[in-house]
């Protein structure tokens, strides 16, 4: 149900693991003159796979709304696959500067989707626990 904030907050976080598709992670320069090259998360299997299973999870919570208590803990795992690909994309990228030895490297917008991802589902949690709250006060009040 769109009227409910949560599924707000789940498809904004949907959104912005979408676009960590396309967006660049990093970028960085081999020497002084060379042309920015970025790093994009399908470089990686592995962060592709918890992109994907992000995106996937929190569009297909938007429409648990009937099942809350199935909803929250999708939440909280959403919660953590984000800090799985923050701790991923640190991972990848440190090994990239070890590797390649860059003159420069500049992180990019598209390291902070994670960070918003984490935000919407804990955001869409909280919305969760609150209709919850209201469903047992009405029917306190039955």
């Amino acid at each position: 149900m769109i009227q409910r904030i949560q599924s707000v907050w789940l498809l904004l976080a949907t959104c912005a693991s979408a676009l960590m598709y396309r967006m660049p992670l990093w970028e960085y320069r081999r020497t002084e003159n060379a042309e920015a090259t970025p790093y994009l998360a399908p470089e990686s299997l592995l962060l592709l796979t918890l992109i994907t299973l992000s995106v996937l999870l929190a569009l297909g919570t938007v429409f648990l709304f009937r099942n809350r208590p199935l909803q929250k803990k999708l939440c909280l795992t959403g919660t953590l696959i984000s800090a799985g690909i923050i701790a991923l994309e640190v991972v990848h990228v440190e090994g990239l500067r070890k590797t390649l030895a860059p003159v420069s490297g500049l992180w990019q917008f598209g390291a902070l989707m994670p960070l918003l991802m984490m935000v919407c589902y804990i955001l869409a949690f909280i919305g969760i626990r609150k209709d919850e709250a209201l469903m047992k006060s009405l029917d306190r009040l039955r």
